[in-house]
């Protein structure tokens, strides 16, 4: 299971499964929310096309983070949907 994320501070990270591309990241965005926040195993694969560098947040910061600030769950949860929404097409 996916037990923390990981935000996307330089370089691009591309987004596969089974070997098709389903989008390309750049700084500013992240990965591994969705196996963070279900606790289950990751389903998608990252793979650097740059050098990157990454700031990993673990399950128990980030649950923390998100108690004390509804703005932080409100961007992430809109994050979530926009993404889920680009990528219903591709599953």
């Amino acid at each position: 299971p996916g037990q923390s994320m990981f935000l996307i501070l330089s370089g691009n990270v591309n987004m596969m499964r089974q070997g098709k591309l389903l989008k390309e990241l750049e700084p500013g965005d992240y990965v591994g929310q969705l196996a963070l926040l279900a606790n289950a195993p990751r389903v998608v694969s990252a793979l650097a096309v740059t050098d990157i560098v990454l700031l990993e947040i673990h399950d128990e910061d980030f649950y923390e983070l998100m108690a004390g600030r509804f703005e932080v769950l409100q961007s992430i949860v809109r994050h979530l949907s926009r993404r889920l929404l680009t990528l219903l097409p591709n599953l």
